[in-house]
């Protein structure tokens, strides 16, 4: 899947974010060098696990909502070399994934997204849970107080910023995957927070309205995408 940000050099608009010639990374964020959080641009260094050939620290560039710090990500795009920072990897897609090894889980819940929760308890929780410890702030955050030093007031406070966290990147990777941009993904999760996923499904003509620069041809594309038939009332209506 690919989803486009910018054109490539040499691109039309019309065919931008097609996946000819496409190049895939996947690894971890180590580091967010620099981030707009209106248009979602990013500048990220990447320790990079796949492909073989490519694994080691690479810099890569991009629109890439909700990129963080020990964030496991699949990027697509291609490499251009930047006559001041050398090589780069453009991305046009951006699909963030779950860290798969215990060391990658604790970089992940230390990157500052969840209230007092730093290196030092990240490593306590992956000690206690192992690599479940992801579906336990899922499906039983209550048991975060089994670990010395988080009471109710601050497992709550946990529960409900990774709650908020996991609606938001569900959102976005819903987004994505029915031809969404990443740009605009991030606009329309920006606006609807958690909500986004279900005012899209239910209503995507509304964004024509709710989110500035969106046009019918859009909105269009994406009610399409998520189910909307030609003749229905509500694609007459907009």
């Amino acid at each position: 899947m690919t989803i486009e940000s910018r054109p490539r050099a040499g691109a039309s608009a019309g065919d931008a974010g097609t996946d000819r010639d496409a190049d895939t990374l996947e690894g971890v964020v180590t580091r967010v060098t620099f981030q707009n959080p209106d248009s979602a641009w990013a500048v990220v260094r990447l320790d990079v696990a796949r492909p073989a050939a490519r694994r080691g620290s690479a810099t890569a560039v991009g629109v890439m909502p909700g990129v963080e710090a020990g964030l496991r990500a699949r990027l697509t795009g291609a490499w251009t070399r930047d006559p001041k920072h050398g090589e780069q990897f453009r991305a046009e897609g951006f699909l963030p994934l779950r860290p798969e090894t215990r060391d990658g889980i604790v970089r992940y819940l230390a990157a500052g997204a969840l209230p007092g929760v730093g290196p030092a308890t990240a490593k306590r929780l992956v000690k206690h849970f192992g690599t479940e410890v992801l579906g336990v702030l899922d499906h039983q955050p209550e048991r975060l107080e089994e670990i010395s030093g988080i009471g109710g007031k601050k497992m709550a406070a946990i529960r409900d910023a990774w709650r908020s966290q996991h609606a938001d990147r569900s959102a976005l990777i819903f987004l994505h995957g029915h031809g969404v941009t990443p740009a605009l993904a991030a606009r329309i999760v920006k606006t609807y927070g958690g909500d986004a996923m279900r005012r899209v499904r239910a209503r995507p003509y509304d964004l024509v309205q709710d989110i500035h620069g969106v046009g019918f041809l859009t909105a269009d594309r994406i009610a399409q995408a998520v189910g909307i038939a030609p003749h229905a009332p509500e694609r007459a209506a907009a």
